[in-house]
Parts: C-alpha cells; structure tokens; sequence
C-alpha cells in the first residue's frame, strides 16, 4: 500500500494547514517563503521544523498528520506527502534559486540595527544586541562592526545581563515595513569590563572595522552580544546584521 498526495493552498500570514493523511515523507514541492511543519502521530507531536522552503523534505518517520504554518507572508503552497515506494523527481514551471540571504529578508526575519555611547570619563562605552528571555526566538548575528573614537581599540563581548539604556532607534527589518524584532539595541558606559570576550579588534578611529565571522554567532534568549571599548573615556560606535529564528 502507499500514499501519493501533492496538494496545494492558498494560505493567508501565519495561517494554520493541517492534514490527516499518514504517510512517512513530507516534501515542500513549491513555495515562496519558508514555512513551519509540525508532524504528529495519534495526537502526539514527533517533531517539528522551522525555516523550511521548497526542495527540504522529511523521510523515514511514520506520522498520520501534519500541520503546516505558513510565515509572515501570505502564499500558495504545494505540498507531498508519500509513503511506500512512489514518489516524484519532476520539475515544472519557473524554478529560481534563491540564496538563503534574499530568502531570510522576503520572509520579514532579518533585521539592521546600529547605534553609539558617547565618552564618559574613567568608563568602557558599550553598544550591544540584547534578546530578551521569553523572546521564543534565536538571533543569527551574521554581521559585527565597530568604531572607537579615540584609540580605535574594541572587542566583541557576550553578556548575560542586560544593562545600559535602550537605543532610541529600534532594529530595522530588511523587509521595508515588515514587522519588528524580538531584540533591542542597548547602550551605556561601566567601570570594569563584564561579560564574556569573543574577539578584540583594532579599526580605524573614524571609520568602522568589520569583524570576519566564519560562522555566524548565536544569541538564545537571555543573552546579548556587543562592542565594547578597550579604552576609556571613548565615544564607541556598534553595528548588528542579524535574522531571527523561531525556538
């Protein structure tokens, strides 16, 4: 016995389609945006996947429903359950190959933010991307740049804490008026370092220094990640490239 259903709907923003079908592979056969599956088995959840586009798919594990959410953006969405020996390599219509970047940025999940702290006397300025505890979300920072006015001496530092006061100008989403970010921009001055170092950096004094990320850095919730000066008594600048994933 086997299953052979590709189906397709139109689905509103963050709209729910469940499907009581049982088969054992779930493939998205065409869609714009990436989407959520939830797969379940006698009412019970068995996993789930998030940021899933057309071409992923899912193979070996029973399950007799699965509900997919659609993201932030409305679409129309084809999706292939299968079980059995069937299946299908076939290619139709327009394909595009879209990079992961342009993808993050249709779907209204990546953001830009930057922000500085002015000198204070005897103190480290510091200009960090904060994700809140019951954020529900993991920030993918991609991108760190910094500028410290004076020696042109920063570093990256993780925290723990969050301190400072909140940057006046919230993450920009990538997607113009797209819906805005878990994170916020703090900035502010202390005596003595905190947190934890990642890198150090020296840049010019007047123009922004790029951190060469070979992987992107990971902030769950309850954490930040920032520039911080090596020096005191420094007007420091910090810039964040970022996208959100969902927990």
């Amino acid at each position: 016995m086997f299953v052979f259903e590709k189906l397709t709907q139109a689905l509103a923003a963050n709209q729910l389609w469940p499907l009581k079908i049982a088969a054992n592979e779930a493939r998205i056969v065409a869609s714009s945006y990436p989407v959520t599956l939830e797969f379940r088995r006698m009412g019970q959840s068995i996993g789930s996947a998030s940021n899933v586009q057309a071409g992923d798919f899912f193979r070996g594990v029973d399950f007799d429903e699965v509900v997919l959410k659609n993201g932030a953006t409305a679409q129309s969405i084809t999706l292939g359950l299968v079980s059995g020996q069937s299946g299908s390599d076939r290619v139709t219509g327009e394909v595009s190959v879209i990079s992961g970047e342009v993808s993050r940025t249709k779907s209204g999940v990546a953001y830009a933010v930057g922000g500085y702290q002015a000198a204070v006397v005897a103190e480290y300025g510091y200009v960090y991307l904060w994700n809140p505890p019951a954020s529900g979300k993991r920030l993918v920072v991609g991108e760190i740049a910094g500028c410290a006015e004076a020696l042109g001496v920063w570093g990256v530092r993780s925290t723990v804490s969050q301190i400072g006061t909140a940057w006046g100008n919230l993450p920009g989403n990538k997607l113009i008026g797209g819906a805005g970010s878990v994170a916020t921009l703090y900035v502010g001055t202390q005596v003595a370092h905190t947190g934890v170092p990642l890198t150090g950096y020296k840049s010019s004094t007047t123009e922004f220094g790029k951190i060469g990320l070979i992987e992107p850095v990971i902030v769950p919730a309850g954490y930040g990640v920032g520039v911080w000066c090596s020096g005191v008594n420094e007007l420091v600048r910090g810039s964040f490239q970022y996208w959100e994933e969902s927990l």
